[in-house]
């Protein structure tokens, strides 16, 4: 499977924040 780093990156980056933000307000 060939998968784009800059991808990757950004998927675990927003779901980082995601999670982050939604703890944070919660």
């Amino acid at each position: 499977m060939k998968t784009r780093p800059l991808v990757a990156l950004s998927v675990a980056v927003l779901v980082f924040l995601c999670k982050y933000l939604l703890h944070g307000y919660t």
